[in-house]
């Protein structure tokens, strides 16, 4: 018999819930549980949920406005051997499940995505966000995912709607989910990054080469600068995620300049288009410049940095 997967909502915004749970819903893999954990200020997700005899609906009990606590609810509650998550504005197609399973029980991989397409309000789509193509061939190390998240400090896994995963590689010892954290430390920005990153430490990646979800955009999604509350964080946790990867050898000298080169350019492109953050960020220039000359560069590498944030102030 196939292994469980659980598909996992965390639900707040009604506005597109129905389309995503018809999605959940439609998936051809014969062994699926679907989960909502509801965070919506009104009844609005139970009411849709109503109609579905096959859907678990359960309240969030500990909402906490950032949506962080409900997802790791619906893990806790969760009793799949595999992990979907699907955020309640993005869709998935009906083969998504049953390929992505298939994709982890061929490689040996611990961790399944595929390219996405960015749609708008309406559905219409954007743009297909092709992953790492090469990951379909042969699987990636979590150390060379590290050292591809930290030198463009960009996240081509995609979202936690594109990815699935062994349920036990983010359930600890104790019983406690291991997500938004990397080596202990909690993190409050890039939720899905660090979360990746832990999963990655246990195996490798692969990727489906079939576009297999939809990511929506639209003005009112968690994504969008101003409307997530830690938006900020999501911003500046690309220097932990630079930090990581020279912590644990991903880097050398020239990918260690460029990180940083790509951080700097980032935080200043940050401070000009978001000018009530102007002190976070050159705060965190500070913290750049601090680390890249008294920890990781010497020398020439350290002159050519200096060089290049002075031009680009």
């Amino acid at each position: 018999m196939e292994k469980k997967v659980s598909i996992l909502i965390p639900g707040y915004k009604p506005q597109f819930f129905a389309e995503c749970l018809q999605s959940a819903i439609d998936q051809t893999y014969p062994n699926i549980e679907i989960i909502v954990s509801d965070d919506c200020p009104t009844n609005a997700i139970r009411d849709i949920c109503a109609q579905y005899s096959n859907v678990i609906y359960l309240r969030n009990p500990e909402p906490d406005g950032l949506a962080l606590s409900n997802i790791r609810h619906l893990a806790q509650v969760s009793t799949g051997y595999y992990v979907k998550y699907l955020f309640d504005d993005d869709i998935l197609m009906p083969d998504c499940v049953a390929s992505l399973v298939e994709t982890l029980e061929h490689t040996g991989a611990v961790l399944a995505f595929s390219p996405r397409w960015t749609i708008d309000k309406n559905g219409a789509k954007l743009n297909l966000r092709p992953g790492y193509p090469d990951a379909v061939e042969k699987t990636l190390t979590g150390t060379d995912v590290t050292r591809r998240f930290a030198r463009h400090c960009l996240n081509l896994i995609g979202e936690f709607t594109t990815v699935l995963f062994p349920r036990s590689t983010i359930i600890g010892a104790d019983g406690s989910v291991q997500m938004f954290t990397l080596n202990g430390a909690s993190w409050v920005g890039l939720s899905d990054v660090p979360t990746f990153l832990h999963i990655l430490q246990q195996g490798s990646l692969a990727m489906h080469p079939k576009p297999l979800s939809m990511f929506r955009v639209h003005a009112q999604s968690n994504s969008t600068p101003g409307v997530y509350k830690a938006f900020f964080r999501v911003v500046a946790d690309w220097k932990l995620v630079v930090d990581y990867a020279i912590e644990i050898g991903a880097l050398n000298l020239l990918d260690r300049l460029r990180c940083y080169m790509v951080l700097m350019y980032m935080f200043k492109s940050w401070r000009s288009r978001t000018p009530n953050l102007k002190a976070e960020f050159d705060s965190l220039l500070d913290d750049v410049r601090d680390d890249a000359r008294t920890k990781t560069l010497r020398g020439p590498a350290w002159l050519v940095l200096r060089s290049f944030d002075l031009v680009t102030r």
